[in-house]
């Protein structure tokens, strides 16, 4: 168990001690608005949310709920919780040649085989679900393509991801019973469940095993024939493989005969379950509580406390883009409290911490501590998961290349150049600016801005982004200041200075002058904004 779900167990507040003056100075409402709706749906609030929270503060947490029951927001759960659980790997041991698929369909399999779990998280949270359901429910989520390959009851005529269910009869546990989870997680046949297991620790409790630190005793061989017997006896083993080996002995429906077989890794099989207590010589169970089988397990998941915890941490974890410390006790323990009061319901922890000190801070009193500057994240860098749905919504941007997103894949694109987890190699959002990151940002920005002057400079358009603007405008007009301050607002949720306008009319006269056309210069401008540290920061 991580030592902040420790302290969270064993500390209470004196009710008469006075409270602690904070340092943390908090944003203006429309950066905080900026900050929420790129949080919570992975876009740029709209001009008007702009407009409405820079007039009325007081409403920003209305607009909240509004961007919570947005379809987005079920989106922005999975981009979130890919993060923490790294499911949405490039390859997994099935392809796209064990089911006859093309080539151009193996970025669309991958990310549907890696996502299914992250689905059904997701649509608890969006849903307003019992968050038990992650680990109870008797359904998991799929598309088309898992519902063309694998024993998926997809419903008729739907489309995208939709509640579906499995017909190979495996029992009701969430995502414990998913093969998107399992096939990420992979556990050799001779590795009896044991990694499969570990994984369960970590992602369900934030207890993460294999971290823990291990000395075994003289003499003791890992590849000794009496492993076996070390592992139930010898006390440096127990106090890992006492609380692995039950949890493995409930995944045995998951064991291939043939781990590299994907009509045997796609299939349940319930004849399996009781190889379990046969092969690790252990009865299935959950932490000294005896359990029968998988469903079984899952409920005793969600009735530890470990569980609630883990759930609030991650998803505090997800907003503050940070991890969490003893700092954070305090609100990791009123996060808790309605999320257990209320029926388990993520979207109360949200709530809690989308208007808590340490996500609504945006700088530091004179006062404020190394330490508190050091943890805290006041200023959080866009990534290449977020710069994907933004750069969407802004120029309906697709960056494509041979059916791969180019922003949400390793293997030809720029995830992990762009800050982002890919699940194997780069396990947590990348925090600070570096070389690779820098230049996805620009060429996503050229490419963007691009898009944007296209669009919006269209004979009989109406521009989104350079209002009042045409191809004829120029920075001696009026509508150019309109043009260039209503990008500024959109795109950085401030108000844009007189010297920042000539600033970018001299820019857009630079490129005129040097023999560019005014569709290059505006493009210019543009991709200067997408740049801007307070464009790629929120």
């Amino acid at each position: 168990m991580r030592t902040v779900a420790v302290a969270l167990l064993l500390t209470a507040c004196d009710p008469t001690e006075p409270p602690v003056a904070s340092t943390l100075v908090p944003l203006d409402g429309p950066r905080l608005a900026r900050r929420m709706s790129i949080d919570l749906r992975g876009v740029l609030p709209t001009t008007a949310e702009l407009d409405e929270v820079e007039a009325h503060p007081e409403n920003i947490h209305a607009l909240a709920e509004t961007w919570m029951a947005d379809a987005r927001f079920e989106e922005r759960m999975v981009q979130i919780y890919q993060e923490r659980w790294r499911t949405s790997i490039d390859e997994f041991r099935g392809t796209i040649y064990d089911y006859g698929l093309s080539e151009d369909e193996s970025y669309a399999f991958n990310r549907s085989v890696g996502e299914e779990p992250l689905r059904v998280v997701a649509h608890v949270v969006a849903t307003d679900r019992s968050f038990a359901d992650v680990v109870t429910a008797d359904w998991t989520m799929a598309n088309p393509l898992l519902g063309s390959i694998w024993p998926i009851g997809y419903p008729a005529g739907a489309d995208g991801w939709q509640l579906s269910r499995y017909t190979d009869h495996r029992p009701a546990a969430g995502v414990l019973a998913v093969n998107g989870l399992w096939w990420r997680y992979i556990s050799p046949i001779f590795n009896e469940n044991r990694a499969r297991a570990a994984a369960i620790f970590d992602l369900l409790v934030c207890s993460d095993v294999l971290s823990r630190p291990v000395v075994l005793s003289t003499g003791l061989s890992i590849s000794d024939s009496s492993t076996t017997d070390a592992i139930q006896s010898e006390p440096t083993c127990l106090a890992c493989h006492a609380s692995i080996e039950p949890v493995a002995a409930t995944l045995f429906g998951f064991v291939p005969l043939d781990d590299q077989s994907a009509l045997e890794m796609e299939t349940y099989h319930p004849e399996r379950e009781n190889l379990g207590s046969s092969k690790l010589g252990v009865e299935p169970a959950w932490m000294g509580h005896p359990v029968a089988g998988l469903a079984e397990l899952g409920a005793a998941i969600a009735d530890d406390p470990r569980f609630i915890d883990c759930a609030v941490q991650t998803a505090t974890e997800g907003l503050l883009r940070r991890s969490t410390g003893a700092e954070d006790v305090v609100l990791l323990r009123d996060a808790r409290e309605p999320f257990v009061n209320n029926g388990l319901h993520l979207k109360d922890v949200i709530r809690l911490v989308v208007q808590s000190d340490a996500y609504t801070a945006g700088g530091f009193t004179d006062d404020a501590t190394t330490e508190t500057v050091d943890h805290e994240a006041t200023r959080r860098m866009l990534v290449a998961n977020q710069l994907r749905t933004i750069d969407a919504d802004l120029a309906d941007l697709h960056w494509d290349s041979r059916g791969y997103d180019q922003l949400d894949n390793d293997f030809i694109g720029f995830r992990v150049l762009g800050g982002s987890v890919d699940g194997v190699t780069l396990t947590a959002p990348q925090r600070t600016p570096g070389l690779t990151w820098s230049l996805t940002v620009q060429r996503a920005g050229e490419v963007s801005a691009g898009r944007i002057v296209d669009r919006d400079l269209a004979d009989g358009a109406t521009p989104s982004l350079l209002v009042g603007a045409t191809s004829a405008t120029v920075p001696a007009d009026a509508e150019f200041s309109t043009a260039v301050a209503a990008a500024w607002w959109r795109l950085l949720a401030q108000r844009p200075s007189d010297d920042d306008i000539a600033g970018l009319a001299a820019l857009w006269q630079s490129v005129v002058d040097a023999g560019g056309s005014a569709t290059d210069a505006w493009t210019t401008v543009v991709a200067v904004l997408l740049r801007d540290p307070d464009f790629v920061s929120y």
